[in-house]
């Protein structure tokens, strides 16, 4: 018997036991299998989200099943809130941990400790980000920018965590982590264009055979062209989700997701032509087969009833 070959795949979403992973620039329903349930001896010993899993693909690529977690290089945890007071993991793999607290009323020291420590113990990078300078009274800003922190929170700071202070009338602060937030923003922007570009299924026969005569015989066509045009696009995504991945985020911009409005454009214009065929679909089922009544005869001393007024109908007439 040989031996089966996984591919390793990122758990992008968790719910309930059910997963979403990707793999080669694609989401994909996914499971883990029985045999991992039953020999974990914890919630931790279970895929989570930012995890590396062996998986292996069923229904012709469609879904993925989960036989294997990868090493972690990081593991955040929340401690003692999980069922029994185990420690409740949030994500994998992360190598930056944002910690973002108001200076106003929602300020809390305790808090920014407990966060900062657990963030820290993740073995990610904490970078806190003290919000609404403008808001907290003047008094009170010093001391607050100053709290004594616990010694494990310190040696987190000292470790190399970063603490800023942001404030809506500081744009320079919020310069430090507008790279952050840009790569993150493009990242989900290039996720979001591949889903468009996504091959999809038609939504009915007759949208096939629409579809398939138009670009037989009216290649130009709207409709067999926003799906050329769609079909193109693909590789290049995928390319650009791989260079986004490995931090070549002005690469990754390039190319296919420049073209993002046009993508966009073709994504509505296929589905529209496509609701509208399912929608002609049905129409024309009614006028060829669907009876607008019912002619009532007598046979063999039972009432027989049969379709009348169709279009088979009239033409029978």
């Amino acid at each position: 018997m040989s031996e089966e070959k996984f591919l390793t795949a990122l758990v992008t979403a968790e719910q309930r036991g059910a997963y979403t992973v990707r793999l080669d620039g694609r989401e994909l329903p996914a499971v883990r299998t029985g045999r991992m349930a039953g020999e974990a001896s914890s919630r931790l010993d279970l895929p989570i989200v930012g995890d590396d899993v062996q998986v292996a693909l069923c229904e012709d690529g469609a879904k993925a099943v989960i036989h294997g977690v990868l090493p972690r290089r990081s593991l955040l945890l929340r401690i003692g809130l999980g069922r029994d007071g185990d420690a409740q993991p949030l994500a994998a793999n992360i190598d930056k941990v944002f910690i973002v607290m108001g200076l106003d009323g929602n300020y809390n020291v305790a808090r920014l400790e407990r966060v900062l420590v657990a963030a820290w113990d993740s073995g990610a990078l904490p970078v806190v980000a003290l919000t609404k300078k403008d808001l907290c009274p003047e008094a009170e800003l010093a001391d607050r920018l100053a709290a004594r922190l616990s010694a494990s929170a310190l040696e987190a700071l000292e470790g190399g965590a970063s603490m800023r202070s942001l404030s809506a009338v500081s744009a320079s602060a919020e310069r430090e982590f507008s790279s952050f937030y840009l790569s993150y923003s493009a990242y989900n922007s290039l996720v979001r264009l591949r889903e468009l570009a996504s091959p999809g299924g038609f939504s009915c026969l007759y949208d096939y055979a629409a579809y398939r005569y138009l670009a037989a015989f009216f290649p130009g066509a709207a409709y067999p062209k926003a799906r050329r045009e769609l079909a193109a696009a693909r590789p290049a995504l995928d390319e650009a989700l791989l260079r986004a991945d490995a931090g070549d985020m002005e690469g990754a911009l390039s190319g296919a997701a420049a073209r993002a409005a046009e993508l966009k454009g073709a994504a509505a214009l296929a589905a529209s032509a496509s609701a509208f065929n399912r929608r002609a679909q049905f129409l024309l089922w009614g006028v060829l087969f669907r009876p607008a009544e019912l002619a009532v005869s007598a046979r063999g001393g039972r009432a027989a009833f049969r379709p009348a007024l169709t279009f088979f109908e009239v033409l029978r007439r």
